[in-house]
């Protein structure tokens, strides 16, 4: 990979992490307001029933199953979207590290030929 090759490289790969924070930013919201809703219809469906401990839990559970399996997506797909944050930093990093290297050998190269020139 020559040193053009790997700036564009460095790019896209600071693209795709711009994007990943914002697909995160994107997720956090959404989990937000997903575990919002159902912390809210978990206390209106305690709230409106009444028996026994295990009728009411029963009540509550039928009454919120779908927002409660909603929260949950949305907490899953946000731990998805930072482990993507984290990928993308690992492929920015082997990126920087190839770069070093490259620099690295540029200037070896640079001092052996100012060595063979002065022998």
């Amino acid at each position: 990979m020559n040193a053009a090759e790997l700036t564009v490289a460095m790019l896209d790969a600071k693209r795709e992490l711009d994007e990943a924070h914002e697909e995160h930013r994107r997720c956090a919201i959404a989990a937000a307001v997903a575990d919002r809703a159902f912390r809210l219809a978990k206390a209106t469906a305690v709230l409106a029933s009444s028996g026994t401990v295990q009728q009411r839990d029963a009540h509550m559970e039928q009454a919120t199953a779908d927002l409660r399996y909603e929260a949950k997506l949305a907490d899953d797909l946000l731990t998805s979207a930072l482990e993507a944050i984290r990928s993308r930093r690992q492929v920015i990093s082997a990126l920087q590290s190839l770069a070093a290297a490259q620099r690295e050998e540029a200037h070896l190269a640079r001092y052996m030929d100012r060595e063979l020139d002065s022998a």
